[in-house]
């Protein structure tokens, strides 16, 4: 994650690969359901962040998620569990087939 002006601004963040300290090969990101959009493996971005409301690099690009997402798109008043409850959410819905 990085949180460079938070919470003003958004986290941001990428799949990790500890092996290697660098970010999710895009071949070996999470898939399934809505994994597939978030974790996009067409390298979106150049594997940087996250394609979803709640990311604050696909926010500034789609400003239009704000009053589209509203449950989901980052304000200043969301924190750090408000990010990840919705990174677990996706790892653990029934569509998930893993990396």
């Amino acid at each position: 994650m990085e949180l460079t002006n938070f919470p003003a601004s958004a986290p941001t963040a990428t799949p990790w690969d500890l092996s290697t300290g660098a970010a999710l090969e895009p071949s070996l990101r999470p898939r399934g359901g809505r994994a597939d959009t978030v974790f996009r493996r067409d390298n979106w971005n150049n594997g940087t962040a996250l394609y979803a409301p709640w990311d604050r690099v696909a926010l500034s690009g789609h400003p239009n998620w704000v009053h589209e997402s509203p449950l989901l798109a980052w304000n200043q008043d969301r924190n750090l569990i408000f990010f990840l409850e919705r990174v677990h959410e996706l790892v653990n819905c029934d569509a998930y087939q893993g990396i």
